[in-house]
């Protein structure tokens, strides 16, 4: 995961919640989060970072802006002091994760049906989900997302050998870019749940125009990119990403942000 100053309100607020409620439920999982930041970032972003490190998931891993990102030698450093002691092969299915998308929780129910050897070297996604628009603070629309070839929710399964301290396997994330890694490694879709969502704003590289997106009108939102809007108290959105709860709508004509209220399904 790499951790940029604009985005960290949503990685501290929506994501990291999600991530440790995946945690808690999937004690079958050993699942670890490396936060890749640069040293350019606040002091008090830093240390939040930190702080969070104490959780025992959450690893910071800063970096100065002319060193190289090496993700493999980071990943084969962490496993190798993570599994010391251990023998035999163990399974590694690995992805990279924005730090402006949410990974549903409920992607780790999809991701355990494929994790025997049977599938190493497999790339398995989730591809369905939404799409969010986040302005001020707050996610103000939402529409359905189906994507194949986004990087979201994309995990290469590897294989790690403990007796020798080393990957198995040529890849640990999915190989080439996104857009097609099915040319490079097999690709398992399974869309059987919305568990991916996508952020669009304006400081990341899909925002609609390059001063950024009107906020009008709704129609104007439709027009730019949502063809298929949900409303915030959908229940499988609400249910999928609990921490979107009090998020923002729409009304039409004008664009308002107003709390939603929350719902116990």
């Amino acid at each position: 995961m790499m951790l940029s100053r604009c985005t960290s309100d949503i990685f501290f607020e929506y994501s990291v919640p999600l991530i440790q409620q995946a945690i808690e439920e999937n004690p079958d999982l050993d699942i670890n989060v490396i936060v890749h930041s640069t040293t350019l970032l606040p002091g008090e972003i830093q240390d939040r970072l930190t702080r969070l490190a104490e959780t025992g998931s959450f690893h910071p891993h800063f970096f100065a802006p002319e060193d190289d990102c090496d993700f493999r030698s980071e990943v084969t450093r962490f496993l190798s002091q993570r599994l010391a002691g251990k023998t035999g092969k163990v399974l590694v299915p690995a992805m990279r994760l924005d730090d402006d998308d949410l990974l549903s929780p409920r992607y780790f129910d999809i991701l355990k049906r494929y994790l025997s050897l049977q599938f190493v070297g497999f790339t398995i996604h989730g591809p369905r989900g939404y799409e969010a628009l986040y302005v001020d603070g707050h996610f103000a629309a939402y529409s359905l997302l189906d994507a194949p070839k986004t990087g979201i929710g994309l995990a290469h399964l590897s294989l790690w050998n403990a007796t020798k301290g080393r990957f198995a396997s040529k890849n640990i994330l999915p190989p080439g870019r996104h857009s097609d890694t099915d040319a490079h490694a097999p690709v398992i879709l399974d869309g059987s749940n919305h568990v991916i969502l996508r952020t669009k704003h304006v400081f990341n590289d899909a925002r609609a125009t390059r001063e950024g997106y009107s906020l009008n009108t709704s129609e104007d939102l439709d027009r730019r990119f949502f063809k298929d809007k949900v409303d915030p108290s959908d229940a499988k959105l609400r249910r999928n990403f609990p921490t979107l709860r009090g998020a923002v709508t729409t009304s039409d004509p004008d664009y308002q942000v107003k709390e939603t209220q929350t719902s116990t399904e």
